[in-house]
């Protein structure tokens, strides 16, 4: 149990989430999800891409935009639902439509794009979050 609160803490306190990073990660996230699959299906014909994956992305990035119009969205387990939906959006789809498509050149791209995207996600900003 004591794992589980450690965890929990450490999420709380070293999550700091900008309200740049809200807007522009939904955002980007949902309607790139949404376009890359048309992009990727019908003009460079992936051998496999799936949208009920893709949407799921896009209703996880949409669930995030709530937290503008709404600052007490979710509360103090907001920060799990940010973490949840980065995880999805870019360690899961990312890498299974990288192995799914068999290392294709355009998915190792987006594979060491991801890399960074997380890493920049997790540095603390010199800005302090209202989140």
């Amino acid at each position: 149990m004591h794992v589980i609160h450690f965890i929990k803490s450490s999420i709380r306190q070293g999550t700091q989430i900008s309200h740049f990073n809200i807007i522009a990660g939904s955002l980007i996230g949902a309607i790139g999800h949404f376009g890359l699959y048309f992009v990727y299906k019908f003009i460079f014909h992936n051998r496999w891409e799936n949208m009920p994956v893709r949407l799921v992305g896009v209703a996880l990035c949409i669930g995030v935009l709530f937290k503008v119009r709404n600052p007490n969205f979710l509360g103090k387990y907001f920060v799990f639902y940010w973490h949840t939906m980065l995880i999805y959006i870019l360690p899961f789809i990312i890498t299974l439509f990288t192995l799914k498509n068999n290392f294709d050149e355009p998915w190792l791209t987006w594979e060491i794009f991801m890399i960074f995207v997380l890493i920049l996600n997790n540095s603390r900003g010199l800005q302090k979050s209202k989140y």
